[in-house]
């Protein structure tokens, strides 16, 4: 059985990438090959969390994590529980187009600009679907507990159908955000 994984590794089998030049290997510069700088990356069943302080851009590297599967033709769910679904959306768009996010805010675009922003967003949305947070308002619940919230989490993602689930502000499924618990919850994620 070891050897038949070794056999596929050696086949590229085992390498997820996430789409990210420069996540996904090492730079060639660095001479030789490239190397995968996250192993497993994206396999099935993995977690990756993306921690920052406030402000240093998770929600937007997020955003090029989902744009690099969906150019895979992998099928994300994103719980964009940051921004509302529309707007990451519309960031998506901006960034595979290569637009300002500020010019689209102020609704400084042009008409062909306007329409290559529809089309995008169409042609992105046939791969990545947004989530609500179940949980918004739910937490008084009297059997609410983390692990019940990831349960009811995995069944909505297994009932999706998606490849891959990104959590934007994860912790927001969270009854309790205490370290501990909050540790207990990832490997209770990662065995589901």
């Amino acid at each position: 059985a070891q050897a038949s994984e070794i056999d596929a590794r050696m086949a590229g089998v085992a390498i997820y990438p996430y789409g990210v030049p420069g996540l996904d290997s090492a730079s060639p510069e660095c001479g030789g090959d490239p190397v995968p700088r996250l192993v497993p990356g994206a396999a099935p069943g993995q977690i990756t969390v993306v921690t920052g302080v406030s402000g240093s851009g998770k929600s937007t590297y997020l955003a090029h994590l989902v744009l690099g599967l969906a150019r895979q033709r992998r099928r994300v769910l994103y719980g964009a529980w940051e921004m509302t679904s529309g707007m990451s959306l519309e960031l998506l768009a901006c960034l595979s187009l290569g637009f300002s996010r500020t010019a689209v805010l102020l609704g400084k675009l042009t008409k062909t600009q306007r329409d290559q922003l529809v089309v995008t967003m169409e042609a992105i949305s046939r791969w990545v679907r947004f989530m609500d947070n179940p949980f918004r308002g739910r937490r008084k619940r009297k059997d609410a507990s983390n692990e019940a919230n990831l349960d009811l989490l995995g069944g909505y993602i297994a009932d999706s159908g998606a490849d891959v689930f990104v959590g934007d502000l994860f912790e927001r499924a969270f009854v309790s955000t205490e370290p501990e618990a909050e540790k207990l919850a990832l490997y209770h994620a990662q065995e589901m």
